[in-house]
């Protein structure tokens, strides 16, 4: 070897030494595993100075620096320093050739941050050498190397560089996929808090809704009981008896009554003036087969003994009697009075809602005086307490209705101007039916006082003239549409902040010109859905749901056609549960619809039952009358939902799945293509793309697992944990120990897991972090610690207790507001006793805040109980107890030393996904 003297060359000044710490031999103590499971502290040499120690020179160029006495061998980088011969060099042993770029990083980190010292060209210009043998080729070579050799390494180096760059590129963009996945996820949370506060926004406006409804009824009550007073005082005051009824009074007679009877006859308004008006509860019709009677006047009635008119008197009890009835049947919801000359027929049997009036009947509420005068009109509208609306019957329609009514309400916007049609609409199943409409401004008053009457209690009663202007008879109509006004109402509100281009009766006037339809055949919320008897069935009706669930469309639906909401759920409900009874894959949209209407309690256990009955249905020669296209799709879409939902697809779902996509697709296309025959004694020459597709196969994803496990790239934790989210138990507590030996490398994976759904994956990925000890999982485990449904939980207290000192301050944080978990803080403290803050639990026993000091006091009895069963789970004490919990946690810890036992985990202790596991604390 040769190297340079110590003095000047000829013609030449030697470089000054390097001086810097980089540069000094340096010993750091590790901590290594050794057989048995125990850890031994040991010194190793991280940096290596031949001048102040030549004994070690001999030792780092032949390999034997970091060499023990049974020939086993850590893998370290050092830095190899001759200071006289003016080398310096970055080893790197042949184990970590990948990590070069990386350990050249920090050691030029490392000089850089040396201020104090010069820093020689040499030093700059440090080699990276793997191994002892191209650290003992670098120490040999005398001169630099020319420049066509620099210019070489250094397109060299740019290559690596450029590699480098395109594996950072790669890496890029899968983050920048699982960025739009996350996205994708937000969006979908987002619709379902829409759809939440959809639900909240109907219940208020069903709140307010009651509310009306009971103040109407308090109302209602208290004039009822007013009544009944005032009638109570009029019988003891003017006691009357039944006689003879003189002829009705003149009109002049009716004006000069008593105030009494004047408001008797407020809601009652007469047509004609010639005949005496009362209210039903005060009419006796008296002996309506003696024509002679037709005439005479009724009284009020207080008792058996009560005066009528002018005091003709009625000895026959069986005529009071008949008062009584008659005065039941003359309290007509229909607001009709009977005619005088003539009986009232009976309504129809079949018709209980159309009530006939006699050869003179009149209307109990006016209607409007522009109705009246002008016969253009077809219908209008007036409120007083209730609804009323006032139709025109056209020639030969005079019978319309007869067989019922239904009201619909339908917004139009006109130019920017919301305007509500309120459509009366014929209940015909044939023909054409006979519509009248009346237009409301919500704007005004009037036109929204009936609105908003409508949105408290959607009924109505409906005054029927005919063409000639007299009254006919009236109809009563309901609806479940108070929503549908409530909704329009709103809608229309938000038209009007946004202004409009014309004015209000110009608006009415086209509503009426063109007015919105009032049914639409090809909408599928019927009362009545019809049942399918086929996939293919369901599919149709759930393809038409797909269109008519737009915005656009739902909007129409309720807003144009006036559905009731309730019957759009319903029916919805029904062609979603007929669907999934099928096994077909739904929408984003319709899945969230369908959590929404009850049809299953979450997504997992969604696709869950989508895959089971899909299954069934592939089973018929047929495939339920679908094609094989439509099968390959619906399988497709369904493994894609089970994998984003973590669900485990079993060996025969898969294959029968595959089989039919295989079908379709090809054998030599789609990227699952021609696994369903895999050879396991090839695994390791697989390359990692397919390796990364087998991840998927229920009966080749832990070999696949297991052998991306072995190869150690970082850049696979991401697929790697996916496929553990998916596992079975049995298969998880096998494979998350491999990705703890990746280190620090697999916190981002293992933090992440702490979200997933089953509840050992949770526990595994809790474990994971425990072993690697990453200070920035500390605050996701106390997270989990108040949150966890199931006993995992006291796992996650012993690996959060684990930390140490670490985990104190967070801890303590916890107990300031412990949300009713004091038993899960006392456990925590109890282990972190065990694990150097013995001191500190002490001290917070001793806490002025009570409620503090009595967890702290109970975590420090605890503290010997928890000691023991942490040595039953790690091996180092037998056990005295088994369950769920505590056998995956052995089972894991035998995992991550290789000392797994023979056989599989007991089937008899899989913990439930609800978290129902038994207490593991002592």
């Amino acid at each position: 070897m040769n190297a340079r003297d110590d003095g000047e060359r000829e013609g030449e000044t030697q470089e000054p030494a390097y001086t810097g710490p980089v540069g000094k031999t340096r010993r750091e103590q590790v901590h290594v595993t050794i057989p048995g499971g125990h850890l031994r502290s040991i010194p190793i040499y991280v940096a290596v100075d031949v001048k102040s120690d030549p004994g070690l020179k001999e030792a780092a160029l032949g390999g034997a620096l970091h060499r023990f006495e049974g020939g086993e061998e850590l893998a370290v980088p050092f830095v190899y320093h001759d200071p006289d011969a003016r080398k310096l060099a970055l080893v790197i042993p042949e184990a970590l050739r990948h990590r070069e770029l990386l350990e050249r990083a920090r050691f030029l980190e490392r000089l850089a941050t040396d201020t104090d010292h010069e820093i020689p060209p040499y030093v700059r210009e440090a080699a990276v050498v793997i191994g002892a043998q191209e650290l003992l080729a670098y120490v040999e070579r005398e001169a630099p190397q020319d420049a066509s050799k620099v210019a070489e390494e250094a397109a060299e180096a740019a290559g690596a560089l450029a590699i480098r760059e395109s594996e950072l590129d790669g890496r890029n963009e899968k983050l920048s996929e699982r960025e739009e996945r996350l996205h994708t996820r937000a969006e979908d949370v987002t619709r379902r808090e829409d759809e939440v506060r959809t639900a909240v926004e109907m219940f208020e406006v069903q709140q307010r809704d009651l509310e009306v409804q009971q103040e109407e009824l308090a109302r209602r009550l208290d004039k009822l009981q007013q009544r009944e007073r005032e009638l109570a005082e009029r019988a003891k005051a003017q006691p009357r008896r039944l006689s003879s009824a003189p002829p009705p009074p003149p009109p002049a007679a009716v004006e000069e009554a008593e105030d009494d009877d004047i408001e008797e006859l407020d809601e009652i308004e007469a047509i004609a003036t010639n005949t005496a008006v009362i209210r039903a509860e005060d009419v006796e019709m008296v002996d309506d087969d003696d024509d002679d009677d037709d005439d005479r006047s009724i009284g009020e009635v207080a008792d058996d003994d009560s005066d009528v008119g002018d005091g003709v008197e009625v000895d026959d009890d069986d005529e009071i009697e008949e008062l009584d009835e008659s005065d039941m049947m003359s309290e007509d919801v229909t607001g009709i009075t009977p005619a005088p000359q003539a009986p009232e027929p009976e309504p129809e049997p079949d018709d209980p809602q159309i009530v006939q009036s006699g050869s003179y009947p009149r209307a109990a509420v006016t209607p409007p005086e522009e109705f009246l005068a002008d016969r253009q009109i077809e219908m209008t509208a007036k409120c007083e307490d209730a609804v009323w609306l006032f139709a025109r019957l056209d020639e030969g329609r005079e019978d319309a209705y007869r067989g019922g009514a239904e009201l619909l309400v339908q917004l139009v916007v006109v130019k920017g101007y919301p305007v509500v049609v309120l459509a009366l609409v014929e209940n015909r199943d044939e023909g054409r039916p006979f519509v009248r409409r009346v237009v409301l401004d919500p704007r005004d008053a009037d036109d929204r006082s009936t609105l908003e009457t409508l949105r408290a209690d959607f009924e109505a009663t409906v005054a029927l003239f005919g063409p000639s202007g007299r009254f006919e008879r009236t109809v009563e109509v309901a609806a479940p549409r108070r929503v549908n006004v409530a909704m329009i109402l709103k809608r229309a509100s938000l038209a009007e902040e946004k202004g409009a281009q014309i004015d209000a009766a110009t608006a009415k006037e086209r509503a009426l010109a063109v007015p919105p339809p009032i049914k639409d055949k090809d909408h599928p919320f019927l009362e009545e859905v019809e049942a399918v008897h086929s996939a293919a069935e369901a599919a149709n009706a759930l393809a038409q749901l797909v269109v008519w669930t737009t915005s656009e469309k739902l909007d129409t639906a309720l807003l144009v056609l006036s559905i009731p909401r309730d019957l759009v759920d319903a029916a919805t409900r029904q062609i979603l549960a007929n669907a999934v009874d099928r096994g077909l894959a739904l929408t984003p949209e319709l899945t969230t619809r369908a959590l929404a209407v009850g049809v299953s309690p979450d997504e997992g256990a969604l696709v869950t039952r989508q895959l089971e009955r899909f299954r069934e249905t592939t089973a018929d020669e047929d495939f339920g009358g679908l094609s094989s296209e439509d099968v390959a799709d619906n399988w497709e879409q369904l493994l894609e939902a089970a994998s984003e939902n973590e669900i485990a697809v079993d060996g025969v779902t898969h294959e029968r799945a595959w089989s039919a996509i295989r079908k379709v697709r090809g054998d030599a296309t789609g990227e699952h293509a021609g696994l369903a025959e895999v050879d396991v004694a090839k695994l390791p020459d697989m390359g990692k793309p397919e390796l990364v597709m087998l991840l998927d196969h229920p009966n080749h994803r832990l070999g696949a697992a297991l052998e991306l496990c072995k190869r150690e790239d970082p850049e696979m934790l991401q697929s790697l944990y996916k496929a553990v989210r998916k596992m079975p138990r049995a298969e998880v507590v096998q494979i998350v120990p491999r990705i703890v030996e990746y280190g620090e490398s697999s916190g981002d994976a293992l933090i992440d897991g702490l979200s997933a759904r089953k509840t050992f994956v949770r526990q595994a990925s809790a474990l994971g972090l425990g072993e690697v000890g990453l200070r920035r999982a500390i605050v996701p485990l106390a997270h989990i610690l108040l949150s966890e449904d199931s006993e995992v939980w006291q796992e996650v207290a012993r690996v959060l207790g684990s930390f140490g000192r670490s985990a104190f301050r967070q801890v303590t944080r916890l107990l300031k507001d412990p949300k009713g978990r004091d038993d899960r803080l006392k456990v925590t403290l109890g282990h972190l006793a065990n694990h150097g803050c013995e001191d500190k639990v002490e001290a917070l026993s001793k806490e002025s805040d009570k409620a503090t000091a009595v967890i702290a006091l109970e975590a420090m009895t605890l503290r010997h109980d928890l000691k023991h069963l942490e040595q039953e789970i790690l091996g180092e004490r037998d056990s005295s107890e088994s369950n769920p919990v505590l056998d995956f946690s052995r089972r894991f810890y035998q995992e991550l030393k290789g000392v797994p036992p023979e056989g599989d985990l007991d089937a008899s202790s899989k913990p439930s996904l609800d978290g129902e596991n038994e207490s593991i604390v002592p």
